[in-house]
């Protein structure tokens, strides 16, 4: 019987199958018609409501993919640098060292070639709603206790040769003095990010905390908590778009951060996806009003941030930026600027600091300022790929007693003969002015024919940079400030892998030291050239 079933459903299959494939000639023309007439109707977008499946692929991990918090939407990136530094002055000798006045000023241990971890920042930006934004910007690599050199001015303090931070740390305390000099006060720190005076800190590598509210008043964000002032170009521009491996000397006393609060207004061809709060946001005019604690000095970069105001009064800024020309294919890119910052620094109504000091700080009240102008030009035309930038800085303020030295032993306090006890206010300046050659932006690349692939990921650059950086007390005078610059040719290349996010710098800076042009007191003179190499991933 099951034999039977079997060959019975056989036989209908084969009877079915039999008939089916019988089709008239009729039939298969119009067949052949109606998928032709398929195949030149044009397709209608089909609109699939969102179900399961779709949720699923929302949720799914890896590049470009969105992942959910349980609030807001959270994007985080990281910037990393790795440096190689060659120097060849290898003399133990710093610009400070003079035997004829018992000054020590010793070189060793940062005069060594070295591979570095120069910055490993990590970004963290929370879209708590369409119009509320929160930052968190911490770099765990600020928390280093090696006396790395200052590059590119060849000193031992990030940033600027200023006042005793050369002076060498074998000489403290523990050992005798030569000519009775209190070898505390010399020994200012020569900790990464640390400043001369008391004012500053090593290891702060809590670095940006801010919410900033935007999209709500056209054209204007308002932003509150801590963050890089806003002054200056190349010191508030984030560090992966920088043209050279490090920062120019005005740069390092601009890349500052205080609390407060600012607000920020653009008009004129402002990208509306562009977020307002990065470090180059659009529009072609721009304008920041700001109000900062200013607890510290402008003397000493890096002193404001992470610590309560030092009086009742509060720093006022503004900027004010314009860009006459911008992304034009025949006359390229113009930008100019300027900015300002002034308040009341120290506390008013102490007694002189020299009789009564306050926890070792000048309170003596000052009407501190600081003022930058830069411009910046990208031609078009025949031109492209070319670019010229220029800044100029100048500083108005006092600094603590006692981080100054007198080379001569004439300072203004008699148990520490060596020390600027009661400093003036003084103003120092400088200035940078820097070009570049982009060789995939050049008219070489794209409209003469084109060049070799392995030529387009170049680009050349220059600069020189002058600061009034090194100073000392006045043997003459003491309170008085003298003021001697640095000056740093530097050129060099950047190989773009993958634009700013993927790049290797190579830069090599010829330092010239100043002279003190004195018969009380010499600098040292040292070769303080140095090579940099900067390999960089950002994300």
């Amino acid at each position: 019987m099951r034999q039977f079933c079997w060959m019975a459903a056989v036989t209908v299959v084969f009877i079915a199958t039999a008939q089916a494939v019988e089709i008239s000639q009729a039939e298969w023309d119009q067949m052949k018609k109606d998928i032709a007439d398929l195949r030149n109707r044009p397709v209608q977008p089909t609109i699939i409501e969102s179900g399961h499946m779709e949720t699923a692929l929302d949720n799914k991990y890896g590049p470009k993919a969105t992942v959910y918090t349980k609030t807001g939407k959270l994007r985080i990136g990281a910037l990393l640098q790795i440096w190689y530094y060659a120097q060849p002055g290898k003399d133990p000798r710093g610009l400070f060292d003079d035997p004829n006045n018992g000054i020590v000023d010793s070189r060793r241990g940062i005069d060594n070639d070295s591979f570095r971890l120069r910055r490993t920042e990590l970004h963290f930006n929370m879209d708590m709603t369409e119009n509320v934004t929160g930052y968190v910007f911490i770099d765990p690599n600020r928390e280093i206790n090696s006396g790395y050199p200052s590059l590119p001015n060849g000193s031992a303090n990030i940033g600027i040769y200023q006042r005793q931070n050369n002076v060498s740390p074998e000489f403290a305390g523990t050992k005798p003095a030569p000519n009775g000099i209190n070898n505390t006060a010399l020994i200012s720190g020569i900790q990464s990010g640390a400043s001369a005076g008391t004012d500053a800190a090593p290891g702060r590598a809590l670095q940006d905390v801010w919410i900033d509210y935007h999209n709500a008043i056209p054209n204007h964000d308002f932003m509150v908590g801590q963050f890089r002032r806003s002054f200056g170009e190349e010191g508030t521009r984030d560090v992966s778009q920088l043209d050279f491996v490090e920062r120019s000397m005005i740069g390092f006393t601009d890349d500052s951060r205080d609390l407060g609060a600012h607000i920020h207004g653009a008009w004129w061809d402002v990208d509306p996806d562009a977020p307002a709060y990065s470090s180059s946001p659009s529009g072609r005019f721009q304008y920041w009003l700001g109000v900062e604690d200013g607890a510290g000095t402008f003397h000493s970069f890096g002193s404001f941030q992470n610590r309560a105001d030092d009086n009742n009064a509060k720093d006022f800024s503004y900027r004010l930026l314009v860009r006459p020309l911008w992304k034009q294919e025949k006359w390229g890119s113009l930008e100019l600027a300027t900015a300002s910052q002034f308040g009341d620094h120290g506390g008013s109504g102490q007694p002189d600091p020299q009789t009564n000091p306050v926890n070792g700080l000048n309170r003596r009240s000052v009407w501190a300022y600081r003022h930058s102008a830069w411009g910046y030009y990208a031609p078009g035309s025949v031109a492209k790929g070319l670019w010229l930038r220029s800044e100029w800085n100048e500083f108005h303020d006092r600094v603590a007693p006692g981080a100054m030295v007198n080379l001569v032993g004439n300072g203004d306090n008699a148990a520490k003969p060596f020390q600027q006890s009661n400093p003036h206010p003084f103003t120092s300046s400088g200035y940078y002015a820097a070009l570049g050659y982009k060789m995939a932006d050049s008219i070489w690349a794209k409209d003469c024919g084109g060049m070799p692939s392995m030529l387009k990921p170049f680009e050349f650059v220059a600069r020189y940079d002058t600061f009034q950086n090194v100073q000392v007390d006045n043997p003459s005078r003491p309170g008085d400030t003298l003021l001697y610059s640095t000056n740093v040719w530097t050129t060099g290349f950047n190989y773009y892998i993958k634009g700013h996010n993927a790049k290797i710098q190579c830069n090599y800076n010829f330092v010239e030291l100043p002279s003190s042009h004195r018969t009380d007191f010499q600098f040292h003179h040292y070769n303080a050239d140095s090579l940099l190499v900067n390999w960089q991933v950002a994300f």
